[in-house]
């Protein structure tokens, strides 16, 4: 602003040719002043042109700001006109004799002004024409053609995170003469109806029906997009335009297909993507080799650009062919191929020096292959070494994947926390093939397998640890968590009753450990063994007469086995002793309600879930609750109120309970419209 928008702000003013001065000293140092002032405004707006540090580029993120460049070349032609004006000789009033030293500042500035005005166009050209023709250079068209070329003839559904990649793939389509051929998908768009409805009014009849209804959510879940995309890569081939990671990857596996990526199902009963096929693997090979060529004309241009705020054409075609090297780098790392993948990690670096995982890869590449490297960089934290960013999302869009150790163990426990295991048991498996000996890896694949539904693979890593607590003995801790996996791990197998001896042997060793009784209270719960499954909490509750979580328990028991009445007791003790509005609070209203409701206290059971109302008053539960009490009474108009309400917040119906409740709430409002 100070150098665009004052200056304009200045010559906007109009000034008057008196100041007021009576002094002729004061009014000739107030003109002397004011054409300084207009001097070094020009001089700052000839200088920004050429992108100091303070210009706008250079301190816009990347922005071109053009307006500001504009306002400030209109100021360059408005203070250059008045310098001409005002350093002249011509105009002097006769009777005023002109001295020589100001003839002499009127030529010099009219000298300067003149050369300023021819020499600042020339080097301005002359520093901007080559960055000009590059950035109107082939990378950028050859790219979205070999994009456009990589896809099937007879079209595909092709998704990105980056919706600049998808214009330059469709202007590629465009010239081709096939601008619909490709269904083209903005994933970070994919979630809002509005978008949904864009793309069924522009692919008519190949955009699955329904979703351009106006009763879509505005923000649709992420499991109704991953079951979307799935449908679609069961009757289309699915494309991502460059690697990435997420939700719909938990569902689909990526196989690369030169910078593209093609979006798999899963074989059966197989958590992690399988190997890639030896015809996969030629097809690759050959991709990357006949693209050397190409890759090593661009690597001048984007070492020549790296000092450039801006990204250029060039810049950013490195970025795209550097993020997918390092993807097919990391494949041929864990299927061995050392030196291919070294290659291909030196090259996503000389595309992009700032491939923050290309330089991790390069460095573990090394080390596998038995070489030396001397870098600080490995005495620093995995976050340390992430440098500018500030979340694992922005890593790994911008970078690609890792094949280090310690940054796969870390990347694998940001998957779990996200709920991304297939994506998290991959990074586990490597951070154990980098080092065996990491119990917390295992421990955490162990339950990433038991959370997916595969107890016979952590079976073998639990037996894996056993063996190596013979040389490190473990913490007590562990030993817990080890007797809980195994439990588990047998209980998904239908094993009970080996799975009973584990929890059992452990809780003899660790008597007062919650999280085994917990275990034992679930595993009874879910089998009805109920009276075993108030054993362990009230044992429990012996030790820790008002845990919340264990009177909490026992009222589902209790409520579970029919016991209603029963329940109400730890109920009552539980809202006493837990903080209003809190998790264990709501819950234990919630089960007091139904417990009432079940006992024919339809009062006390109405006024529960009344308070639960202005708590979560977009709860269909409440609404079902409050229907049930309200067709006990006879009270058709808030019989009517509580199902309607019910059916606007329930969601669809999945199980055969859910099935059969919602068909009981129909067939109830049928006979209120029918009057039976």
């Amino acid at each position: 602003g100070l150098t665009s928008i004052l200056p304009v702000l200045l010559m906007g003013i109009r000034w008057p040719t008196s100041f007021g001065d009576v002094s002729v000293v004061g009014a000739a140092l107030t003109t002397v002043m004011f054409r300084l002032v207009h001097v070094m405004f020009l001089a700052v707006c000839l200088w920004v042109a050429f992108d100091p540090p303070f210009s706008p580029r250079a301190l816009g993120g990347g922005l071109p700001m053009l307006t500001f460049y504009y306002l400030g070349a209109l100021c360059v032609g408005y203070y250059s006109g008045y310098l001409l004006l005002v350093f002249r000789d011509e105009g002097v009033k006769p009777w005023r004799r002109t001295s020589d030293l100001r003839k002499a500042i009127n030529a010099l500035f009219q000298l300067a002004v003149r050369l300023a005005l021819i020499a600042v166009p020339a080097i301005l050209l002359y520093r901007n024409l080559p960055v000009l023709r590059e950035n109107n250079g082939p990378e950028l068209a050859k790219l979205a053609s070999t994009l456009a070329r990589s896809l099937p003839a007879r079209g595909a559904v092709v998704m990105s995170d980056d919706p600049l990649s998808l214009l330059l793939l469709e202007a590629a389509l465009e010239r081709t003469g096939t601008p619909d051929r490709e269904v083209l998908l903005d994933t970070r768009s994919m979630r809002y109806r509005v978008y949904q409805q864009h793309l069924a009014q522009h692919y008519p009849g190949r955009w699955p029906a329904g979703w351009d209804k106006p009763n879509l959510p505005a923000t649709i879940d992420a499991g109704q997009l991953i079951a979307l995309i799935y449908r679609q890569a069961q009757s289309n081939e699915v494309y991502y335009l460059h690697p990435s990671f997420g939700f719909y990857f938990e569902a689909l596996y990526p196989e690369p297909r030169g910078l593209l990526f093609r979006l798999q199902p899963y074989p059966p009963n197989q958590l992690t993507p399988p190997p890639l096929s030896t015809q996969s693997a030629r097809e690759n090979e050959a991709f990357w080799r006949q693209a050397g060529p190409t890759l090593a004309a661009l690597e001048p241009l984007v070492q020549r650009e790296q000092n450039d705020p801006g990204v250029t054409d060039a810049e950013f075609v490195g970025y795209f062919y550097s993020r997918a090297l390092d993807y097919w780098g990391v494949e041929l790392q864990r299927t061995g191929h050392l030196k291919e993948a070294g290659k291909c990690f030196e090259d996503a670096l000389a595309l992009n020096p700032k491939n923050i995982a290309a330089k991790v890869n390069r460095e573990s590449n090394r080390r596998l292959a038995g070489e030396a490297t001397r870098t600080r960089d490995l005495n620093k934290s995995v976050e340390e070494r992430l440098g500018q960013y500030t979340s694992w999302d922005a890593v790994l869009e911008d970078n690609g994947p890792f094949d280090d150790g310690n940054f796969c163990y870390v990347i694998a426990r940001e998957f779990t926390r996200n709920e991304l295991r297939r994506q998290a048991a991959v990074n586990f498996q490597r951070a154990l093939a980098f080092d065996p000996d990491n119990v917390n890896a295992r421990f955490e694949l162990a339950g990433t397998y038991l959370q997916t539904g595969f107890p016979d693979p952590a079976l073998k890593l639990v037996g894996d640890i056993h063996r190596g607590a013979d040389r490190t003995p473990l913490s007590a801790t562990n030993q817990v968590d080890l007797a809980c996996l195994e439990a588990y791990a047998y209980f998904l197998k239908t094993n009970y009753t080996r799975a009973e001896q584990v929890l059992r042997t452990a809780q003899a060793a660790f008597p007062d450990d919650a999280k085994i009784s917990d275990r034992l209270y679930q595993m009874y719960l879910s089998l009805h063994r109920y009276p075993e499954a108030l054993a362990v909490i009230d044992r429990r509750l012996k030790q820790v007469p008002d845990s919340i979580d264990a009177l909490l328990a026992r009222s589902v028991v209790l409520i579970q086995s029919g016991a209603y009445a029963d329940a109400i007791a730890p109920l009552d003790r539980i809202l006493a002793l837990a903080p209003k509005n809190s998790e264990s609070y709501v819950a234990a209203l919630l089960n007091r309600a139904i417990a009432n409701l079940q006992t024919e206290r339809l009062d006390a059971s109405q006024r529960d879930y009344e308070a639960l109302l202005n708590v979560i008053p977009d709860s269909y539960r409440l609404y079902y609750g409050l229907g049930e009490i309200a067709y006990r009474k006879k009270d058709a108009a808030a019989v009517k109120k509580y199902y309607d309400l019910y059916l606007r917040f329930v969601p669809p119906a999945t199980t055969p309970e859910q099935i059969k409740e919602r068909n009981l709430v129909s067939q109830r409002l049928k006979e209120l419209k029918t009057g039976r």
